[in-house]
């Protein structure tokens, strides 16, 4: 499995490749007025306007730094009407693509009803762990209307 790696809140984690149209870096993000803070705003993305979720304040953590490694994963969501939308994922160190055994992904052993886009973990070449992101249940109903009204 080939996974883009990438830090959120000090952890590594990975999206696969085939769920990926584009990593750009962070370009100048239109705020969204009164939106909730782990929307960082929106950017024009080849015509069409992508709501980007910061990863790291999804987590817990503060907003993702201004760094070179920092950058938008754009990925293709799928709403329940069949029709797919761009969604901008901002993401700390997204510099690594890595390859993972798939049939060494193993699950953490804990499953939090909060999270359920992460899936299971694997240790790349350094053996440093990774975990799986699942775009597809990334956005609750609640959110994914909000983004995509």
């Amino acid at each position: 499995m080939t996974l883009l790696a990438f830090g959120v809140g000090g952890h590594r984690y990975g999206i696969d490749v085939g769920a990926v149209a584009a990593v750009v870096p962070v370009p100048p993000l239109r705020p969204l007025d009164l939106a909730p803070g782990w929307v960082a705003g929106v950017f024009d993305f080849q015509g069409q306007l992508v709501p980007v979720v910061d990863l790291c304040r999804v987590h817990g953590g503060c907003a993702a730094r201004r760094a070179f490694s920092t950058r938008i994963v754009v990925v293709p969501y799928r709403l329940p009407d069949g029709a797919a939308r761009h969604l901008g994922l901002a993401v700390e160190d997204a510099t690594d693509v890595v390859e993972l055994d798939a049939a060494a992904l193993q699950s953490p052993g804990v499953r939090v009803e909060a999270t359920p886009w992460l899936g299971p973990m694997g240790a790349d070449t350094r053996g440093e762990l990774l975990q799986v992101v699942d775009v597809a249940r990334l956005l609750p109903p609640d959110v994914r209307d909000l983004l995509f009204a």
